[in-house]
């Protein structure tokens, strides 16, 4: 690699996505659970809850759950791109053990070029 050009190791990517997609589904679960949790005791949706006068009209408790539902979906989308993920850095780390190439050598960087 010549000075200045930026490269990021492989194995370095599939960690941070490893990261990224963990966080995702932590704060995906944590929303919908919450969303989901405060609506189904009363069925009452805080989320499109107005006034009119002095009173607090409540908003469609469908909608509420429907966004705390999807939250929750989204959980399986990544836990299936964790997966994925991981699957793939499991391969590359055998690559690495194999003895054909090194952790240093070029070809298993991304460079911008």
């Amino acid at each position: 690699m010549t000075e200045g050009t930026p490269y990021v190791s492989l194995q370095r990517t599939f960690v941070i996505l490893l990261i990224v997609y963990g966080a995702a589904a932590l704060f995906a679960l944590l929303a919908g659970a919450t969303l989901v949790a405060h609506v189904d005791p009363f069925s009452e949706c805080i989320l499109f809850s107005h006034v009119e006068g002095h009173k607090l009209y409540y908003g469609s408790e469908a909608y509420c759950e429907t966004i705390g539902y999807l939250f929750l979906g989204c959980i399986v989308g990544a836990v299936v791109m964790f997966y994925i993920t991981f699957k793939h850095r499991s391969q590359l780390m055998g690559f690495y053990q194999s003895g054909q190439f090194t952790k240093s050598d070029q070809v298993l960087t991304i460079s911008t070029k």
